[in-house]
């Protein structure tokens, strides 16, 4: 959904696009009888015909509406015109923190406590009014230079909100709306939530505003379910010695597998971390302390890992809409990444959705949101998550750490090493957007046609010699297949070898046919 400029949608005029994602995209908007600008919310048309859908998002306008908080933006206005389902909200030209971190890398002490204490007294507002936020990362904060210096640091995107005294539901009941490398264990496993759970978060954010790498750190989706639930994080100190030792008592309290254990609110936890140093920080109010010219990243540091395939936002997005839904079963046993897990699929740290918890198997089978991606590629993709697909492949909805134009997909892992990824896209303009990106840059040879019963089928953009791994970009000509791109990766082999594993044999309505 791109609209142009100029369009009108409830009387504010389109003026460029900020952002957009699987849940739809937000424009920055001219207010129809003020002099001001707001970011304007807009829906997707095809989820604003799914009930479900038209649910949550009216519902994030009811939630936003009880908040009133320097670090909240406010919601204006909401509506709908024509098939459009349209909220107004308060624009903030600022940058998200995910940006940040990946051009900065870690943060000064003064600043990082400073952005968290700010977002813990937006977090415990909400608290206070009966909601939990319970998507609380880097992405989801913005910091806003103010006119005088200094910035503001603003939590956005409470599309996921739940009322704490259950009356209001944005998700099924069993369901977690979540960002796995921040969600608390007990949001995975689908357990009741209370404000600890948002803590948890809080402490994940503040450990990679200090060291520039999340708690922890997976490649794959099942190890770092498996890390979140059962394993320890890891100690600040062992990435930033420099850090003072209390420090790390107080993020291993914060970060606690046990929420009783935890700090009983956000206040209570930065107040613990502040008392880290020696000399006091100055607490921070709205906008917090000037910035200077960012450190060079610490010794030890690693930058937080980012999907190949990922494509950064532009700054000064005022809301940025949850992107890559995912619905993904928790599985037990033993550690299947550690460490030192690997593999070259994309990112699995971004938005998702986790049916069910281990222990009841709640959700077990149910594809969710992308269960039509399933139904199109029906010999290619398990019918349930517990099931293995075509070659013995283990499958989960893919969870994009960063907007990459497309909004959903489906990822599976082959015991040879391969990944393949079924990427849907919103329109036509996003995927072409993504093949132009691929065409200029990343696939010097390209485009290569592919045929199928002696027809064209589609285009395929190859990786070129630089690389220690081989991906394909494979696009379809077919009406019904025009928004999907088969995305494959092997490290550590050649074209030839891709295509005579996966591509001239898989049924993904390519040679082997569907």
């Amino acid at each position: 959904m791109d609209l142009p400029v100029g369009t009108r949608v409830g009387g504010y005029e389109i003026r460029r696009m900020l952002g957009s994602g699987g849940m739809g995209a937000v424009y920055l908007a001219r207010h129809p009888t003020l002099p001001r600008d707001v970011a304007l919310k807009i829906l997707h048309v095809g989820l604003a015909a799914t009930p479900e859908m038209r649910a949550r998002f009216e519902r994030e306008a009811e939630l936003l509406c009880r908040l009133s908080h320097p670090n909240v933006a406010d919601v204006l206005d909401r509506g709908q015109e024509g098939g459009l389902l349209w909220m107004a909200m308060q624009y903030v030209p600022g940058t998200d923190l995910a940006r940040i971190l990946e051009e900065q890398g870690p943060l000064p002490p003064d600043r990082a406590l400073a952005v968290v204490a700010a977002v813990g007294e937006a977090l415990d507002h909400a608290h206070s009014c009966g909601l939990l936020h319970r998507d609380v990362k880097p992405a989801n904060i913005l910091l806003a230079p103010q006119p005088g210096g200094g910035e503001r640091a603003v939590l956005t995107d409470f599309g996921i909100s739940r009322a704490m005294d259950g009356s209001v539901a944005l998700t099924r009941e069993g369901e977690v709306l979540a960002s796995f490398a921040y969600a608390a264990p007990e949001q995975i496993a689908g357990a009741a939530l209370d404000p600890r759970a948002d803590v948890y978060a809080l402490g994940a954010v503040l450990f990679e505003l200090l060291t520039g790498r999340r708690v922890f750190e997976r490649d794959d989706l099942p190890a770092l379910l498996f890390a979140v639930m059962h394993l320890a994080p890891p100690d600040v100190r062992t990435l930033r010695p420099d850090l003072p030792p209390p420090l790390s008592a107080v993020l291993a309290r914060a970060l606690a597998k046990d929420p009783r254990e935890r700090f009983g609110s956000c206040a209570e936890f930065v107040a613990a971390a502040r008392a880290c140093w020696p000399a006091r920080l100055p607490a921070p109010e709205t906008v917090v302390g000037r910035v200077g010219p960012p450190p060079p990243p610490p010794q030890g540091a690693r930058p937080a890992r980012r999907s190949r395939t990922a494509a950064v936002l532009a700054g000064g997005a005022a809301v940025l809409v949850a992107a890559g839904v995912a619905l993904v079963a928790v599985r037990g046993g033993t550690d299947p990444g550690g460490d030192a897990a690997g593999g070259s699929g994309p990112s699995t740290e971004g938005s998702a959705v986790a049916a069910g918890s281990t222990a009841s198997g709640a959700g077990s089978g149910a594809w969710g949101e992308v269960q039509f991606i399933v139904e199109d590629f029906p010999r290619l993709l398990p019918a349930s998550m517990e099931d293995t697909g075509w070659g013995g492949g283990t499958c989960a909805p893919t969870v994009f750490d960063l907007d990459v134009h497309a909004d959903v997909g489906i990822t599976c892992q082959y015991p040879n090493g391969i990944t393949a990824e079924v990427a849907h896209y919103p329109d036509l303009a996003a995927r072409d957007a993504r093949r132009a990106e691929m065409a200029a840059a990343d696939a010097p040879d390209s485009p290569e046609t592919w045929f199928h019963d002696g027809a064209r089928a589609g285009v395929r953009y190859l990786s070129g010699g630089d690389f220690d791994y081989a991906w394909q970009w494979i696009t379809f000509q077919s009406q019904d297949k025009l928004l999907y791109v088969v995305i494959l990766e092997w490290s550590g082999h050649t074209h030839d070898d891709l295509d005579d594993a996966w591509f001239t044999v898989a049924p993904f309505a390519g040679p082997a046919g569907t």
